[in-house]
């Protein structure tokens, strides 16, 4: 699950996606992904009661591994697959909107090992989406991986290349779970933002500098 704020005008909501399968999840048949909202209110008791709640996609199975973001206009949702593929879409719940058709980032529903654990920054520098994820959910897990799309259009992405590396070890075989700002990045970071990754042999922290429209490979 990811939680995150979003509006629309002057009300403010409280959104929460998710993943829920069956039988594991009642009344919910196949695997599904799902989205629940929430006005957002200063009182923690008016949570109890008062969420609203749909599933807004059936046709990709969905796994546990998944990031939530918002830029202003469109929620955007990225989530593995339980063949180790990284979709993503964007849209609204309920009456305030739509969702779009889900569009494959890399890998295909038909492997059997791929990304894993994607994760999403919102680039109003650049007007773009990146989506960052590790290049393999088995031993050897491999590099980091970033993909770019405008926040203006539909989302496309070629699903069978692996993106721009954006970090790698010296034997390019141990990194995992990409971590970026949980906030939005714009002009005033200079140019640049950070990100985080394990790096599963060493059993340390390895970071790089995302430079905004040119990313560059960090060993």
């Amino acid at each position: 699950m990811d939680i995150l704020t979003f509006s629309q005008g002057t009300q403010k909501y409280i959104g929460l996606a998710y993943s829920a399968d069956s039988p594991s999840t009642a009344g919910v048949t196949g695997d599904v992904w799902k989205f629940a909202w929430h006005t957002a209110s200063a009182n923690p008791a008016d949570y109890a009661t008062g969420w609203q709640i749909e599933t807004f996609n059936s046709t990709v199975a969905i796994d546990n591994h998944l990031s939530a973001a918002w830029d202003g206009s469109n929620i955007y949702i990225t989530m593995k697959d339980d063949k180790n593929a990284v979709w993503v879409t964007k849209g609204l719940p309920g009456a305030l909107g739509s969702w779009e058709t889900v569009k494959a980032v890399n890998g295909d529903n038909g492997s059997v090992s791929g990304p894993s654990r994607p994760t999403l920054v919102v680039d109003h520098a650049t007007d773009s989406l990146h989506v960052l994820y590790q290049q393999s959910t088995n031993l050897p897990y491999g590099d980091i991986y970033m993909k770019s799309v405008s926040l203006d259009g539909p989302l496309a992405f070629d699903p069978s290349t692996l993106g721009t590396r954006v970090m790698r070890t010296n034997n390019g075989s141990s990194l995992i779970d990409p971590q970026p700002p949980v906030h939005a990045v714009d002009e005033s970071m200079d140019g640049a933002f950070y990100m985080v990754a394990a790096n599963a042999n060493a059993r340390e922290i390895w970071y790089n500098q995302i430079n905004l429209g040119s990313p560059e490979l960090f060993t």
